[in-house]
């Protein structure tokens, strides 16, 4: 815990009580130092390492009963584990929370504009903390976008896809609507690529963006827009700071959660946020899923406990029970994996599995891949990737971009209190609600599903 900063940040809150608000007014208190900039980046507490959960809640990860479903606290998780029309009642923190983090980065760029440096020291942290909030402005633009906003290559939706609402200023009266996807994606990737080289190689709070975060977000982000060599080029900068795997030979499944902070995978700390599903014992792996997993993989008995009816999933690289969704080592392996395989290099596409997977299994157990044999290394690596990363919030992005190819399209099935309900490749309700009380106020269009 003590590498991961959980900033209280008393002198922000003691003089910017009103700031940090719900419903924050930019004319009441705004940070000035470059301090006071740093704090609110910092604010952990206040959501600015949370990104959202419902599309998790959507996705094939994990299944429940028909009493894990009546259990479930709020309409939310039902809905959006039916897939229904509706999941918002009224307002939706899916939505909110990664827009509030958005609210600070711009504030913060806002003061940075205004802000002029007495000498080169400080005019390099200002160059810090501005790449740093274009960070989380990009990330959190890329969560919205996951959620809320189409695949650029359904091919079920022709007409011209809508994007996300850009907010790039604090002003909370500016009118704003939503932009094509286009132009979204095109804020994500500026975001993100804006002030790399302002960063430090690696962070010094998991919390922080550093240099490696920003290229293993730009791989994730590039991977989903079906960029391979781009995604390959950031995951190969990434990695070449470092690729540190941990041995999961080495992970104590004897306490509830396998994992600790001490991980030398972790690239960039963030994390889901929580709903009654994620603590419940009758929320459990996908079937499919754990039968995927050999006797002698060690992620069968690090990821999950056995309930007797099912199996839990504890092994959220957070440490606890809140779900990890920031960035690792191993996700980058896969993306770099899965961009190898596309691209045509199928021997060191394997050679980057088998890396992987040497830390995955006992210890003498393991023998590597063979291509020798092997009918599909993309469908391969597309299993380990399944496995390797459930429950970190990246299946339903996977879920979209995979869809557009129809060799890998997947069509989702449920029963629930004897109904049956099918979500079908490129569906519309892969493009989530945006909730009623943001349609209400601001008047921009919502989502057809």
């Amino acid at each position: 815990m003590k590498k991961l900063l959980y900033m209280t940040i008393m002198f922000l809150m003691a003089s910017c009580a009103e700031f940090l608000d719900e419903r924050p007014n930019k004319n009441i208190v705004v940070p000035e130092t470059l301090d006071e900039l740093q704090a609110l980046l910092d604010a952990s507490p206040r959501g600015m390492n949370t990104s959202p959960a419902v599309h998790q809640i959507s996705s094939d990860d994990f299944v429940t009963t028909d009493n894990g479903f009546a259990g479930f606290r709020s309409v939310i998780e039902q809905n959006a584990y039916t897939w229904n029309q509706e999941i918002f009642q009224d307002s939706g923190g899916d939505w909110s929370s990664p827009y509030l983090q958005i609210f600070y980065a711009n504030i913060v760029l806002d003061g940075l504009d205004n802000y002029n440096a007495i000498n080169q020291e400080e005019e390099e942290r200002k160059r810090l903390i501005e790449a740093r909030a274009k960070f989380y402005r990009g990330f959190a633009y890329y969560s919205l976008a996951i959620c809320f906003a189409d695949h650029p290559d359904n091919p079920q939706n022709t007409s011209i896809k809508l994007g996300l609402p850009l907010k790039l200023t604090p002003d909370i009266n500016e009118v704003i609507t939503r932009t094509d996807l286009s132009q979204t994606f095109e804020r994500i990737i500026q975001d993100l690529e804006a002030g790399i080289q302002d960063l430090p190689d690696n962070y010094d709070f998991m919390t922080r963006p550093s240099k490696r975060a920003a290229y293993a977000m730009l791989s994730r982000v590039n991977l989903y827009l079906k960029e391979y060599q781009i995604s390959l080029d950031y995951a190969d900068l990434a990695l070449d700071i470092n690729d540190d795997l941990l041995d999961y030979n080495e992970v104590q499944t004897a306490s509830l959660f396998s994992f600790n902070l001490e991980n030398p995978e972790i690239i960039f700390y963030n994390e889901m946020l929580t709903y009654s599903w994620g603590a419940s014992t009758l929320s459990f792996v996908n079937p499919e899923i754990y039968d995927m997993y050999a006797e002698d993989d060690l992620r069968k008995r690090v990821f999950f406990r056995n309930r007797g009816f099912g199996n839990n999933f504890l092994g959220n690289y957070t440490g606890g029970i809140r779900m990890f969704t920031g960035l690792a080592n191993n996700e980058i392996m896969l993306n770099r994996a899965e961009s190898l395989a596309r691209l045509g290099e199928e021997s060191l596409a394997v050679e980057q599995l088998n890396s992987l997977l040497e830390k995955r299994f006992e210890q003498g157990t393991f023998e590597g891949i063979d291509l020798t044999g092997t009918n599909s290394v993309l469908e391969l690596i597309l299993k380990e990737r399944r496995k390797e990363l459930i429950f970190r919030g990246i299946r339903w992005a996977d879920l979209k971009r995979l869809n557009t190819e129809p060799a890998l399209a997947q069509t989702l099935r449920r029963v629930i209190m004897g109904e049956e309900y099918i979500l079908e490749p490129n569906s519309p309700r892969y493009v989530l609600p945006i909730p009623p009380q943001e349609i209400n106020q601001s008047g921009i269009e919502q989502n057809l599903r």
